[in-house]
């Protein structure tokens, strides 16, 4: 059963199966139209019961690096990684000391409407993370004088990270399990190369959503 409460018992053949994934595909549209989050999580799970009853691929291979047709032009399918959305957003993190005080890294990111600091005496190695939520854990835990302490004192010294060459799944998968919304990323040497955020991921989620949703359509419509 679809999403909109269309029944599937079994498609027997083509032109059954593109009947049924065109009423999977306008909500997809619909859905970044108007932004309803809600409507591109029933998509995503309409696909899934749809890739388990049609006779075909639900879509072809956009992630395989191969080229399509696409509205009348060539593109490129690809699968976002951090290395994309890193050449997207650039790799700028904000960084503070483990010497500064809570107040002064509670004013950082009010400046930057952010929600995570690197802890940093360089800029490059990581000596933890300092998010808002270990802040608003220490106040409620010891009170508003705990301001005057160290970053130090109240940052997260296990720092899970990634790599340029993770995929938006493998970013997901970490913030999920660890129930984390930062991520920094390091290079080869371990070093400090930007930062990835649950913003960025959902982002470039719906940036492959909308990619696959129209390499299926031409698929559909034979461009």
């Amino acid at each position: 059963r679809m999403s909109d409460g269309t029944e599937i018992a079994g498609v027997p053949g083509t032109t059954e199966a593109v009947a049924v994934i065109a009423t999977a595909v306008n909500p997809i549209t619909t859905a970044y139209a108007s932004g309803r989050v809600l409507t591109v999580r029933f998509v995503i799970l309409d696909t899934i019961r749809l890739a388990a009853v049609l006779p075909f691929p639900v879509w072809p291979a956009v992630h395989e690096g191969t080229t399509i047709r696409s509205r009348g032009h060539d593109r490129e399918g690809i699968s976002m990684n951090v290395q994309s959305i890193i050449g997207a957003k650039g790799a700028e993190v904000a960084t503070i000391a483990q010497t500064a005080t809570l107040a002064e890294a509670v004013a950082l990111l009010d400046e930057r409407r952010i929600g995570a600091l690197v802890v940093s005496g360089d800029g490059r190695a990581i000596s933890g993370i300092l998010s808002e939520r270990d802040v608003v854990r220490m106040v409620a835990q010891q009170g508003c004088d705990v301001l005057t302490n160290s970053v130090g004192s109240a940052m997260s010294v296990d720092v899970v990270t990634c790599t340029h060459g993770d995929g938006v799944d493998r970013l997901m998968s970490l913030m999920t399990e660890r129930r984390i919304r930062h991520l920094p990323v390091v290079d080869d040497q371990g070093l400090l190369a930007g930062i990835i955020s649950i913003g960025d991921v959902v982002k470039n989620r719906l940036a492959e959503l909308e990619l696959e949703n129209r390499a299926l359509a031409d698929y559909i419509s034979g461009r």
